[in-house]
């Protein structure tokens, strides 16, 4: 039987590959000055044993980057193996992406998936509430190297 704490492991793992493959995806596509946003947690304990944590605060997303000129970029990363759903998505980090993208930035969410890595820009078109994207669909918004200055 899979117990509550082999999931949440699993989880926490598929997610820092995700995120150690999209940090190599964003050196590929030329951004610079990339930064983990650390989340601090608190820790609870019951006597030595660590029986639970939960983070301090809600983080804008999961890397800041800037393009070669001065362009801010927010980015967040899943994992997920098959189809990436809305529901994924917290709404602290749909807030985020798109106050990025409406105030002049570059939004991204970075999905590493079963076959590998899809960079896709925000907003995505038809990605609403309810919607999910396919690993094909996620290969047809893939962002190239420089996409900003073309």
């Amino acid at each position: 039987m899979i117990t509550r704490s082999i999931i949440a492991k699993r989880s926490r793992k598929a997610g820092q590959a995700g995120e150690i493959a999209a940090l190599h995806q964003l050196r590929y596509l030329g951004f610079v000055l990339i930064e983990a946003i650390e989340t601090g947690w608190r820790v609870k304990r019951a006597g030595k044993k660590i029986i639970g944590a939960t983070p301090l605060r809600k983080v804008s997303g999961d890397f800041k980057a800037m393009t070669p000129g001065g362009r801010a970029v927010i980015v967040e990363v899943k994992a997920r193996p098959e189809r990436l759903q809305y529901g994924d998505l917290e709404r602290h980090q749909v807030d985020a992406l798109t106050s990025y993208h409406s105030h002049g930035g570059i939004a991204l969410l970075i999905w590493r998936h079963e076959k590998g890595i899809a960079v896709m820009r925000w907003p995505v078109f038809g990605f609403v509430a309810g919607t999910s994207i396919s690993i094909d669909h996620a290969t047809t918004l893939n962002l190239k190297p420089r996409f900003w200055e073309v």
